[in-house]
């Protein structure tokens, strides 16, 4: 059964790796310009001129799939950057001090927590405005304050563990109990739960710029793409396929790498 799951991880690395080579290497791998029409060649079917096929304009959807990739990746990571390190210091400011001021900004994230996050999303979004960087600050406002309830979760338990009470017993600074033990127990569970929301970013972007508030043409993102190709997918089902189909896959290989993780991290 071990053998099996370090199978399965893996594979899901492996295939992971070839998505993420695929978006950074765009430039180099694509066969034309994301923007590049061909006015002649509008809705192509699959051919080798043009692997899946083309757009409405006549633009290569395989390049465009390989772009949106790039797009969709970067402000998954520009988010997690943003959120993680800002929601893991409240959270453990949180858990590990007191009085009036953080009790009143603790019930202040609550409230934040309690909205379901990609609503939260679409309402600073639609405040911000559209485009590349108010999707990034939008989700990375709605991620922050998963983050602190996390962390500020982890911090609260470790806090009862025996070995902490020795430790403050014995005198040891709060500082060197913070790196030496507390960040040793926080990672662990961390690193699941980054991939896992990685992977939530992607479906957050992927859903405001379908409805038309997040990435605008003629960036490609997934997204966009799919509401692109929606009005035509009786007729050229393609573009709605295809992109639909990697998304979904992304997703799924990030959320089967966090849970393969967990198990092996916090088992």
């Amino acid at each position: 059964m071990k053998l099996f799951e370090n199978y399965i991880l893996n594979i899901n690395i492996i295939l992971l790796m070839i998505i993420v080579l695929g978006a950074i290497l765009a430039p180099f791998v694509a066969p034309y310009d994301y923007n590049e029409l061909h006015l002649d060649d509008i809705w192509q079917k699959p051919l080798e001129k043009y692997l899946l096929g083309t757009d409405k304009l006549g633009r290569d959807i395989f390049t465009r799939l390989l772009y949106g990739g790039r797009i969709s990746l970067f402000i998954a990571l520009a988010v997690e950057i943003i959120a993680f390190p800002i929601g893991s210091i409240l959270g453990y400011i949180s858990a590990t001090k007191s009085g009036v001021l953080m009790s009143l900004f603790n019930r202040i994230m609550e409230v934040l927590f309690s909205f379901p996050t990609i609503i939260l999303a679409l309402t600073l979004s639609g405040i911000i405005g559209v485009g590349l960087n108010s999707i990034l600050v939008s989700i990375a406002i709605s991620e922050i304050p998963v983050y602190f309830r996390h962390v500020r979760t982890l911090t609260l338990k470790i806090k009862t563990e025996p070995f902490i009470e020795v430790l403050t017993t014995l005198g040891i600074e709060e500082k060197s109990i913070f790196k030496d033990h507390v960040l040793l127990h926080l990672m662990p569970p961390l690193i699941p739960k980054i991939i896992f929301n990685f992977a939530t970013t992607i479906i957050f972007e992927s859903t405001l710029s379908f409805i038309g508030i997040g990435i605008q043409a003629p960036i490609p993102s997934w997204g966009n793409m799919i509401r692109t190709g929606l009005p035509f997918i009786k007729a050229h089902p393609v573009l709605v396929v295809s992109s639909s189909t990697v998304l979904a896959i992304t997703i799924l290989l990030l959320f089967g790498l966090s849970e393969q993780l967990e198990k092996k991290l916090i088992a």
